[in-house]
This record gives structure tokens, C-alpha cells and sequence, in this order.
């Protein structure tokens, strides 16, 4: 009885000290930006798709912070004529180019660019991770917020392809 209660213990401890993660963090990848003056954290869901069709290819980039039902959001868009690769993109810049930034609060208001501000810079994509950083000037679209604009800097992502 001894011998199975030290068994027991050794094996609770064992669990005890395993180190968890976060179900709905995605382990390694980041989305951060500074929005409004505000250092920001979009880790939860962060991850891309690229898609490619007749009508071109596009990347998008999302993640949250806090929990689902109560979550800011980011998106980045990158749309294009010719294969998202490593380099500056913005809208117009070459052919049918397009950059899209959305920031949403969730039950409040959502920003998103206008023409001609945003810039996303891929500095690595791949089949399985894509890198780079972002910033722009939102516009309040929906809802009501104290500012009428989101100015988001420093934007840095380093995520999935899914």
C-alpha cells in the first residue's frame, strides 16, 4: 500500500510539472502592434491563409486578444495580381495591389484603411510561416469610439500558413 501510494505521488508530481499552454494560443506565432499609442498583443487564433483563384492571390493575417466572445481583432490584407512574396506592399503600388488593415473592438467599433495609407512588409513567407510587419491609419467605419481614427505602428507578425 505504501509502495502504491509513492507510485501515485511520483506520477502527480510528474503532472504537476508538466508545463501547459494555452488551448487557443497558437505556440511561436505573434501578431503586436501599437494602436493609438498603446502596445497591443493579438496572439489568440494568430494565423494566415494565402489563396490564389482567377481572380489573384491574397494573404490574411488574424489574431485576437482576450478570450472569443469578448476579443479585439486584427486583420492584415495583402491582395494581389502576381504570388504574395517577400517584399513592401501598398495599395496601388504595382498593378492591382491592395493593402487592407481592420481593427475591431468586439460590441464597439471597427476601423479599417483607406486608400493609399497602409503598408505590409513581408520579410519571409513560405508554405508554413509567413513574417513581416504593418501600419496604417484606420478610420472608424461602424460603431461609436472615442477616436475617429486608429493609428496603428510597430506592427509585427510571425505566423502559421494554415
Amino acid at each position: 500500500m505504501k509502495n502504491l501510494l509513492i507510485l501515485s505521488l511520483g506520477f502527480l508530481g510528474i503532472f504537476l510539472s508538466c508545463k501547459k499552454s494555452s488551448p487557443s494560443a497558437n505556440s511561436g506565432n505573434y501578431i503586436t502592434a501599437t494602436v493609438n499609442g498603446t502596445n497591443r498583443t493579438f496572439n489568440i487564433g494568430a494565423e494566415a491563409l494565402v489563396k490564389s483563384s482567377s481572380a489573384g492571390y491574397s494573404l490574411a493575417i488574424t489574431g485576437r486578444e482576450g478570450v472569443a466572445y469578448d476579443a479585439s481583432q486584427i486583420v492584415v490584407n495583402v491582395f494581389g495580381s502576381m504570388p504574395i512574396t517577400s517584399g513592401t506592399y501598398s495599395t496601388g503600388t504595382t498593378g492591382t495591389d491592395q493593402v487592407s488593415l481592420e481593427y475591431a473592438l468586439t460590441n464597439i467599433a471597427t476601423y479599417t484603411t483607406t486608400a493609399g495609407n497602409p503598408s505590409v512588409t513581408i520579410t519571409s513567407i513560405s508554405s508554413t510561416n509567413v513574417q513581416g510587419t504593418f501600419s496604417g491609419v484606420l478610420t472608424l467605419t461602424t460603431g461609436s469610439a472615442p477616436a475617429s481614427t486608429a493609428t496603428i505602428t510597430n506592427g509585427k507578425f510571425n505566423v502559421t500558413v494554415n
